[in-house]
């Protein structure tokens, strides 16, 4: 298990690929071939577009691990999906089939996993082929409320070296990496 050290360095190298995402100039489209849980589903939700395989899942698992979850995920869930739809993905750690994160608009299409890759490839092209000014624009102006709350030095939360210290965290880490690999 790692220690503080690499477990902060670790956070401090999501967050930044986070923020980077969430600052790009241009749009970011996901291809989920497979189950995005934890960072995975976080980094989905930050891009323009997500594609996921049909037989992939979506998670926030840090209710179900003891992690605390960050003001900006909560915030940016709550305006991608509405309210009443994020309580149980983030207090509950419910785990959300395809057709699921596709009817609550979490994914933008659900495919087959042969499709998955190719199917973001033509999202992207069908992004470039629309005057750029325009959809850079229109994206800038879709995603700054994103931008100003990632900017917050409240958006990250409590820091994870904080949280680390409690045993019982420890305990359930282990246990998901367990079923993760096993």
């Amino acid at each position: 298990m790692a220690d503080e050290h690499t477990l902060g360095a670790i956070d401090d190298a999501l967050w930044s690929l986070f923020g980077a995402v969430v600052r790009s100039p241009i749009p970011v489209v996901a291809a989920l071939n497979g189950h995005a849980h934890g960072a995975g589903a976080v980094l989905a939700t930050l891009c323009d577009r997500r594609v996921l395989s049909e037989e992939g899942t979506l998670r926030f698992n840090h209710a179900s691990i003891g992690l605390e979850v960050p003001p900006f995920l909560h915030a940016t869930l709550h305006d991608l999906i509405g309210g009443a739809a994020v309580r149980p993905l983030l207090v509950l750690a419910e785990r959300v089939d395809a057709q699921r994160a596709l009817s609550m608009g979490l994914v933008d299409a659900v495919v087959t996993p042969k499709a998955v890759v190719a199917t973001a490839i033509e999202d992207a092209e069908c992004l470039l082929r629309l005057p750029r000014a325009s959809l850079l624009a229109t994206r800038r102006l879709m995603r700054q409320t994103m931008v100003d709350r990632f900017a917050n030095p409240f958006a990250r939360g409590r820091d994870i070296r904080e949280q680390w210290g409690s045993p019982d965290l420890q305990r359930r880490v282990r246990g998901a990496l367990a079923r993760s690999v096993g």
